[in-house]
């Protein structure tokens, strides 16, 4: 593949370009599809981000701190099935929620390649939690998520393979895994150049 610097228009001399990018589309095609909702509130003047705690007793990421969202339903849009998860997750009415937005992708090394949906939460919403899938509803301020001096690059072992992450730490709660790399994903969105 390219080293950095590498001039990108000449992609042509990039050893395996075409095989690695059809081999990637293929992987994408394998991996099961769900999506999540990065659902947005105010609360005073400060935006604020609702993440889940997974129940430890959940077969994929017990314990973890998550987006509201799951696996896609037969012929579910990927909006329904962020709205539908978020509503069973932590009672979040569908009436209350307006869409602003999709992210790209996102695969995880567990095999799903997630569609995050960026969401603003209107009004006041009584949490209704899951109990069987979450146990605790966090509030994380949106600017504390996107200020980069919180994003930590980490290495962890994953199946025999060393792995490098982004790992995020609010009030206790670590934030890591496909959670932190959509988050990281967002901040790359809003505040890059393109």
């Amino acid at each position: 593949m390219a080293e950095p610097g590498q001039n990108i228009v000449d992609f042509h001399s990039w050893p395996d370009f075409g095989e690695r990018i059809q081999h990637f589309a293929c992987e994408l095609d394998r991996m099961r599809s769900a999506s999540v909702l990065i659902p947005i509130m105010t609360s005073g003047k400060e935006p604020y981000v609702l993440l889940t705690e997974r129940s430890r007793h959940m077969t994929n990421h017990p314990g973890q701190i998550s987006f509201p969202g799951g696996a896609r339903d037969g012929l579910e849009t990927i909006l329904d099935t962020a709205l539908r998860e978020a509503e069973e997750e932590i009672g979040l009415p569908r009436a209350q929620v307006r869409p602003l937005g999709y992210l790209a992708q996102y695969p995880t090394i567990t095999n799903f390649r997630v569609n995050p949906v960026v969401a603003e939460v209107i009004g006041n919403f009584e949490p209704k939690l899951q109990t069987e899938e979450v146990v605790s509803l966090i509030r994380v301020p949106l600017a504390y998520l996107m200020d980069k001096q919180n994003h930590h690059l980490k290495e962890i072992q994953f199946r025999g393979d060393t792995v490098k992450i982004i790992e995020i730490n609010y009030q206790g709660n670590r934030i890591w895994g496909a959670t932190a790399g959509i988050i990281l994903h967002l901040y790359e969105t809003l505040f890059l150049d393109n």
